[in-house]
């Protein structure tokens, strides 16, 4: 697991699911950049378990944003497992939850791509 000031982001190597963990600000979306970069060309339908996500600002929410765009010139797409509330809530507010498909748990994340949040 890589870390970057107060994010970790780390990849089962079984799974293929992405965690993070710590907040998603500013300071921390280069290493979820930088992981997705190498990530999503085997893996365009990536999951993110944000399970451990403690805290997303705007610049998080584009990072988000910006990983469904590169899964889908991939042909893939961007599921979010394990969604604080406040996570929910900031996708809400701003309208962007239609971009993403949501599960609870890993086996829901890879059965036909999660439910609405």
């Amino acid at each position: 697991m890589s870390r970057a000031d107060h994010l970790r982001v780390g990849v089962d190597p079984s799974s293929g699911v992405v965690a993070l963990v710590g907040e998603l600000t500013f300071t921390t979306v280069p290493t979820l950049d930088d992981l997705l970069r190498e990530h999503l060309p085997a893996h365009p339908d990536v999951v993110l378990d944000v399970t451990g996500l403690t805290f997303c600002d705007s610049a998080g929410l584009s990072a988000l944003i910006g990983a469904t765009r590169r899964a889908d010139l991939v042909g893939g797409g961007v599921t979010l497992m394990g969604l604080p509330a406040p996570l929910v809530r900031l996708l809400r507010l701003t309208g962007v939850e239609p971009l993403f498909t949501f599960a609870e748990s890993a086996p829901a994340a890879f059965e036909g791509r999660g439910e609405p949040a």
